[in-house]
């Protein structure tokens, strides 16, 4: 009589447990604070993990002057013994970075009122040091210098160095711009060449300093956020059946910025409405660098990117997210 009635005490318990949701059939299971009592498993892999613990975009050499698509292929797909799930993403944490910049001796040549620290009118010797065979350079004004054309001969060699040199040396003092070298770096590395008296190592410092010249101007550029220039579309694949749906239309030119902490649905009721367990889904995230000939060598942009799956509304739901994205431009 007493084990009975303590089975019996154990049985209301345990049935009493249930229905107030403390109790799951599976340690995924999960209650759904809308209904009364709701179970079932919502698990949802991205690139093959759960939890997500790695960046799903890293593009490391996006070119300068190209419009072309980069892609990314991002695994989706619900466990086997998983639910059906609804899923929706956003991108947040939208970061910029600046990149190397340079401007060029011609830039500099005609913006004289962008010059910091140096005057037009202060004379090469007075910033370089130069050997007694170009003794004939020194007294020539940092603004000629920048007109300065080439020839065969040493004294040629070293205007061509100088013309770039002076370019770097206004790069490096200006407060704006990321140069590559400090002023002194410029001023050590050019008096070091013009002492040498050999060609080879002056005009191989000088197609250095060109490059660095030459790697963006924020001077003249209308925005330094490379976040505005990159346009982002998805479109969601089921590998099994080959359906496919656009979710971001490349002709809608979203960018990170406009689409920074907004949720983007993956599943909707015009494309594919759920993601199956044991399905794969691919989503083919394209990216698109465009109009940033003007950006710097290294500039990038960083993002998070959080992956949401609910089950039909009912309360269950995977959070999935990816830290660290980036995307870098390079030369």
């Amino acid at each position: 009589m007493i084990k009975k009635t303590l089975m019996s005490i154990m049985v209301i318990g345990i049935t009493a447990s249930m229905i107030a949701g403390t109790m799951p059939f599976l340690s995924d299971t999960e209650k759904s604070s809308g209904n009364s009592f709701s179970a079932g498993i919502l698990d949802l892999e991205v690139n093959n993990q759960n939890p997500l613990d790695s960046p799903v975009i890293t593009m490391s050499h996006v070119e300068f002057c190209y419009c072309h698509g980069c892609y990314k292929n991002i695994l989706l797909h619900m466990t086997g013994d998983s639910d059906p799930a609804k899923v929706k993403m956003r991108i947040f944490n939208v970061t910029n970075h600046s990149g190397y910049m340079g401007c060029s001796p011609g830039f500099w040549k005609n913006h004289p009122c962008k010059w910091v620290k140096y005057s037009t009118e202060d004379t090469i010797g007075s910033v370089f040091e130069l050997p007694s065979e170009l003794q004939e350079l020194s007294s020539k004004n940092l603004s000629e210098a920048l007109n300065f054309r080439g020839g065969n001969s040493i004294v040629d060699k070293a205007k061509i160095l100088l013309r770039q040199a002076v370019a770097a040396l206004l790069n490096a003092a200006h407060p704006d711009i990321n140069y590559p070298l400090s002023e002194s770096n410029v001023i050590n590395r050019v008096n070091g060449a013009l002492a040498s008296l050999d060609k080879n190592v002056i005009v191989n410092l000088k197609n250095i300093l060109h490059y660095y010249n030459n790697l963006g101007c924020s001077c003249c550029s209308s925005s330094n956020n490379l976040s505005e220039h990159i346009v982002i579309d998805l479109k969601l694949i089921n590998t099994s059946s080959g359906e496919k749906h656009v979710i971001l239309p490349s002709c809608e030119y979203k960018t990170l910025d406009e689409i920074e902490g907004r949720w983007v649905n993956l599943t909707t009721s015009d494309g594919i409405s759920e993601l199956s367990p044991r399905i794969k889904y691919v989503l083919k995230a394209s990216v698109h660098p465009c109009n940033i000939c003007h950006f710097y060598w290294g500039a990038s942009v960083t993002f998070d990117i959080e992956f949401y799956a609910e089950w039909n509304g009912a309360g269950l739901k995977d959070i999935e997210e990816s830290d660290g994205n980036s995307i870098t431009v390079w030369g």
